[in-house]
């Protein structure tokens, strides 16, 4: 039987020798002695701290910097430069016949009648507030430091493009801004002011539309109106064709357009013309997947515009552009209004859908006549803007030469 002091010892014995080995290790650690050969190179190469500085104090110190650390700015787009020339020079010429291929003049003059009559009021009331709007800030529009944004001859280039707009659409601005050479942040700038002002038109046309009162045509009550049909489905092959028509046009133009006109008037000559001529069912093929790819190239546009056009303030700084528009809308409503409406007779429906039609394009005429259960104005308001859209451009260049 082994005595219990034997037992003691034995356990004390055991318990020095694992507390030296142990010991043993952390000196090794320390040491270096028992780190592998990578872990040991590493550590021959780590910098030192100085003499006084405290290594984990020093960590947490650099740990901290670099959490705060933030790179000076990220972006998606490119800064601006003659990239951004390229990208809307393609996308304008391919916009432009892509979204005139639904222009059949056939059928505007067939089937809109009266409003044709509206939507010549409208456009006149845009020429004449143009005019009144140069003549009220030639003095801003022709001062560069007063213009802002705008240079020495962008003020009244860009006055002819907003008369354009203001007779067709988005796609008229960009084609005549284009023509006259007008610059990336100047466009912006145009681009932004309207907006301001179409936020102020668009409630003050539906407040003088009122709830769609009976005006000659008959007003559907909500339980009757009928939500209007979805677009036509538009597949690969169509979406094809009409790019490659909206390529032979932009490539034609680009070769036979007179150095007076320019090639992208030249090709909305041209896709108007075959809007016009060639068989109704090769036009109702082609237009939705002209108005679905040439939308989206405008967008494409205005993107690149506003990222060339530089800062938020920078654009804001064009009071000019102010002035103008707010003389442009003012003529154009109060026009429409007393000498349309009230002087000739035109009924309010048809007077209010004429100018949404001119200022806003086909969508929002459409959209207006919806909302007022003018449901007989509906077609007649989408193929008027779309006439907007074929005459817009010619319009805005022809006030640029002879007065603007």
């Amino acid at each position: 039987m082994v005595a219990p002091d034997a037992v003691r010892g034995g356990r004390e014995r055991r318990g020095r020798a694992h507390g030296a080995r142990a010991s043993a290790v952390g000196t090794g650690v320390r040491d270096g002695a028992r780190r592998d050969p990578l872990e040991r190179s590493r550590c021959a190469h780590a910098p030192t701290a100085p003499p006084g500085v405290n290594v984990h104090q020093f960590d947490r110190a650099t740990l901290s910097t670099d959490r705060r650390f933030k790179p000076p700015q990220t972006t998606v787009l490119p800064p601006p430069g003659a990239h951004y020339a390229a990208v809307q020079s393609l996308v304008v010429a391919l916009a432009t016949p892509l979204l005139l291929l639904g222009a059949d003049l056939r059928v505007v003059f067939e089937d809109t009648k009266r409003l044709t009559r509206a939507f010549a009021v409208g456009s006149a009331a845009t020429a004449v507030g143009a005019v009144v709007g140069v003549a009220a800030a030639h003095s801003w529009l022709s001062s560069s430091g007063v213009a802002g944004a705008l240079g020495p001859d962008d003020g009244y280039k860009v006055a002819a493009a907003l008369a354009a707009k203001s007779i067709g659409g988005g796609l008229n601005y960009v084609a005549v801004a284009s023509a006259l050479g007008v610059s990336a942040s100047a466009m912006s700038a145009g681009i932004v002011a309207d907006n301001v002002f179409a936020l102020v038109y668009f409630p003050v046309v539906a407040a003088l539309a009122g709830d769609g009162e009976r005006d000659g045509f008959e007003r559907e009550d909500e339980t009757s109106i009928v939500a209007p049909p979805p677009p036509p489905a538009v597949d690969v092959g169509q979406m094809l064709a009409a790019l490659a028509l909206a390529c032979v046009v932009s490539t034609a133009s680009s070769r036979v357009a007179p150095p007076s006109l320019g090639a992208l008037p030249t090709a909305t000559a041209f896709t108007v013309l075959f809007a016009t001529l060639a068989p109704r069912r090769v036009a109702a093929y082609l237009a939705p997947a002209g108005d679905l790819v040439g939308n989206a190239a405008l967008y494409v546009f205005f993107a690149s515009a506003g990222a060339a056009g530089g800062s938020v303030s920078q654009i804001f700084s064009t009071p000019a552009l102010f002035l103008y528009l707010g003389v442009l809308y003012a003529c154009h409503l109060a026009i429409v209004w007393f000498a349309g409406h009230k002087g000739l007779g035109i009924a309010k429906a048809e007077a209010l859908i004429g100018s949404n039609a001119c200022v806003g394009g086909p969508a929002t005429a459409a959209a207006l006549a919806r909302s007022k259960g003018w449901r007989a104005l509906v077609a007649p308001g989408i193929l008027v803007g779309n006439l907007g859209n074929a005459v817009g451009t010619f319009a805005g260049l022809a006030l640029a030469a002879d007065v603007v």
